[in-house]
């Protein structure tokens, strides 16, 4: 095997969340562009990330398997008439699932490209046994079944939405792998705001809060603590907050008097 190979990095199946390198060989393809690949069981369908590019495929945790060929219009369609089933099949499980009084909500489902596999996304508050429930699948759409729990933020990416800003959610465009988001965060980001202002769709913190922390935390250690007592133009006052986009205090004044008060920092506290 060559330590270098030519790759892309595609994304696959609708559900966009499992990135893989693949083997390019001597076929053209770049970002944006539809193909199928090499699976674990058969054939995937996927989009190009990005690439062409040379990686030394021994720091590859995973074997490297190859692009088959970019995506024709027949396949195309097939990817369509794969998505038209997906919704009966939902339903038809969902039934299967309301019978049995199993305690688990099927959010989705996405066939393989070449129909041999079948994953149905659900949640649930406790542990399943759906060993019964997966014989059943298995044998009324004669594909191998798998049932993969996911927790709020993965159903919100499945489902997608709009957010607070009105624009399509993060984690159902680009947002591959969202992180966990901690109230450390909001607190260091001064949003003395009601939870619900921080909250997204999924019931969890705000993704878009890490995107600009380091800054905001870079940003305060520059200024004096909200608390401080500062001297400021022959006057003494309490700091109170802050402006983080322009890098100014506001001081309120023993008069009661609030002021934004530029070029503070720390050495200005007594």
């Amino acid at each position: 095997m060559k330590e270098q190979e030519q790759v892309v990095l595609v994304v696959l199946g609708r559900g966009r969340r499992e990135q893989r390198y693949f083997r390019l060989g001597r076929l053209l393809l770049r970002p944006k562009e539809l193909c199928i690949v090499e699976a674990d069981l058969g054939e995937e369908f996927g989009e190009v990330l990005r690439g062409p590019e040379l990686i030394r495929v021994s720091e590859l945790d995973y074997p490297l398997q190859r692009v088959l060929r970019q995506a024709t219009e027949e396949d195309q369609h097939r990817i369509a008439a794969n998505r038209a089933e997906e919704e009966r099949a939902l339903v038809a499980a969902q039934e299967m699932v309301r019978r049995r009084g199993l305690p688990m909500k099927l959010v989705s489902c996405e066939y393989s490209f070449d129909r041999q596999r079948l994953t149905f996304h659900f949640t649930s508050p406790q542990r399943v046994d759906f060993r019964e429930l997966l014989h059943e699948l298995a044998a009324y759409f004669q594909a191998r079944i798998v049932l993969h729990q996911i927790g709020p933020r993965e159903e919100t990416q499945l489902l997608g939405g709009l957010g607070r800003c009105g624009r399509t959610l993060c984690c159902a465009t680009f947002l591959r792998n969202p992180e966990s988001i901690s109230m450390r965060m909001v607190y260091e980001q001064e949003l003395f705001v009601p939870p619900e202002r921080v909250t997204g769709l999924c019931g969890r913190l705000l993704c878009c809060l890490r995107y600009e922390h380091q800054n905001y935390v870079e940003t305060l250690l520059k200024l004096p603590h909200i608390g401080s007592r500062i001297k400021h133009d022959g006057k003494k006052g309490k700091v109170v907050g802050h402006n983080i986009f322009k890098g100014t205090t506001i001081v309120e004044l023993e008069d009661g008097r609030r002021v934004e008060v530029p070029g503070l920092s720390k050495e200005d506290v007594v």
